[in-house]
């Protein structure tokens, strides 16, 4: 029985000396991240990072060996190479030089849902028995929309009638406390009319002055930020 421990102890050295002269994990092999999303565009991010120690160019292998994420979430795992969606790719491998460093990130897409994830990633050098290090990588996300407002999805919005003579109608917005103008420049990018939105009703524009022409239209939010341009004719 002592003879096996001895063995066995042997054995854990072994594999320290490996990964030691072989390569290390940083800032550690457990990461851990707690933030507050308030956008459905908002990323999480942990990162890690292996390097190389040896003298030699290696091959990396990763491979996910538990995924507990919420359904909801768009999880991806990059290295130094590839951005990998884990819903659709668990492992992977990637090329590192001699003393040189690679990423180990996990980047998440909550589209404004709370949760937990823990991830564990298995790192190890292709083709090298025993040289594999699991970094464990733990979220926990709060989702808190800003004010409630309920996010736009630009592709859903649109102007009609195009071409148009009269007037435009931004179709496709439910809430207009997500919208601060609508902004409508020539083709040169010259501000040719302006509306301040504070009801839906607002999302109908008199475009009988303009002349006729291409034109582009830029809704801004609440941040000034444009979050949708389309072109238009006046005919």
């Amino acid at each position: 029985m002592t003879k096996n421990i001895f063995f066995i102890l042997i054995g854990f050295s072994i594999l320290n000396i490996v990964n030691a002269q072989t390569f290390s994990i940083s800032p550690s092999d457990s990461v851990y991240v707690a933030e507050t999303v308030t956008s459905n565009n908002d990323e999480v991010i942990l990162t890690a990072y292996v390097k190389n120690d040896s003298s030699d160019d290696l091959t990396f292998k990763w491979r996910v060996t538990n995924n507990s994420s919420p359904m909801a979430w768009n999880v991806s795992f990059c290295d130094n190479t590839n951005c990998l969606d884990l819903a659709t790719t668990t492992e992977s491998t990637f090329f590192l030089e001699s003393d040189s460093t690679s990423i180990l990130k996990m980047a998440y897409l909550p589209f404004l849902e709370g949760g937990v994830s823990d991830i564990s990633v298995s790192v190890s050098v292709d083709g090298l028995s025993g040289s594999s290090v699991t970094v464990l990588y733990k979220a926990d996300i709060t989702a808190e929309p800003v004010s409630g407002v309920k996010e736009i999805d630009a592709q859903a919005i649109s102007i009609f009638p195009n071409p148009a003579s009269n007037f435009i109608k931004i179709k496709g917005i439910e809430d207009a406390n997500n919208v601060n103008s609508i902004e409508v420049f020539s083709i040169i990018g010259k501000e040719v009319l302006r509306k301040e939105i504070s009801s839906l009703n607002d999302l109908q524009v008199d475009i009988q002055n303009l002349d006729h022409g291409v034109y582009l239209v830029k809704l801004f939010d609440s941040k000034r930020s444009v979050f949708f341009t389309k072109t238009f004719i006046k005919k």
